[in-house]
């Protein structure tokens, strides 16, 4: 392994580009496929396997995948998070809702956002780093409708879109049965990930920049409110990190009425 140089690094860098062209070719050559060094992204020569669905058109599930059994002690605090979100969702009681949670859900390694420029999020349990020269693309942009009034159940509730940063912890994928009991009247695919939100400290509208110094408590969001990749610069001389997409500004969701009047929308359409 080379040492880098802290004084000169676009040169280290130079040549570490060159060093790959060098290693894709000789690869080529003599097809040493398998003999490359596991850091370096040549070694993956088997397409990866995916996942899609009607249901989530801007969604696909990459990489490997695996059976966790909800059974497992280990996975409580997991299914009583897949169990809450399917009661808000449903709008049902928890208590009804637990005896038609599956007993087995497909966790995947990644998620791609298709058809957009919002990259690939691995997830931390899913996908194993391989060295430590691999950047850290677990972190995402995610976007929910809050309730204003969500603590006084006497309000009509007041929807609004909010804007979410969060590590992707797991990539999950079920399948739900027809069941009345919990409004679920066709067999349903979900696609559910669990993130651990920042907890945002510092919001610079103007400059549409957010620091955080902190994790929250993981929580299970539908796959449709994923918006995009996220980086992360940490702040000088701090544990503060300041969150940056990595093809541009921060941009946000904007969510339509399905009741709104459609012949009243000319010229008035909602904007980032």
């Amino acid at each position: 392994m080379v040492r880098g140089s802290q004084k000169h690094p676009f040169t280290t860098l130079d040549r570490r580009i060159l060093d790959i062209q060098a290693l894709k070719s000789i690869k080529s050559l003599y097809s040493l496929d398998q003999e490359l060094p596991q850091y370096t992204p040549m070694c993956a020569t088997c397409p990866s396997s995916s996942f899609t669905h009607t249901s989530y058109p801007e969604t696909i599930l990459l990489g490997s995948h695996t059976k966790l059994d909800l059974a497992t002690p280990h996975l409580t605090n997991l299914k009583n998070r897949i169990t809450i979100f399917l009661a808000t969702r449903q709008g049902v009681p928890k208590v009804c809702v637990l005896p038609y949670i599956p007993k087995e859900v497909e966790q995947w390694a990644r998620v791609q956002i298709k058809d957009s420029d919002g990259g690939i999020v691995n997830s931390v349990e899913g996908h194993k780093r391989q060295g430590t020269d691999v950047r850290d693309v677990s972190f995402c942009q995610y976007e929910l409708l809050v309730d204003h009034f969500a603590r006084n159940h006497n309000v009509q509730p007041v929807l609004d879109s909010k804007t979410f940063f969060g590590q992707l912890q797991r990539a999950l994928m079920l399948n739900l049965p027809v069941c009345s009991a919990i409004k679920i009247h066709e067999p349903t695919t979900l696609i559910l990930l669990l993130i651990n939100p920042c907890n945002v400290t510092t919001v610079d509208h103007l400059n549409r920049i957010y620091e955080y110094s902190t994790l929250g408590t993981p929580e299970i969001v539908d796959a449709d409110a994923l918006h995009a990749l996220v980086g992360r610069i940490q702040v000088q001389d701090t544990n503060r990190w300041a969150i940056v997409r990595w093809d541009g500004d921060i941009e946000h969701a904007f969510y339509v009425d399905d009741d709104a009047d459609e012949g009243s929308s000319d010229g008035n359409d909602a904007q980032d």
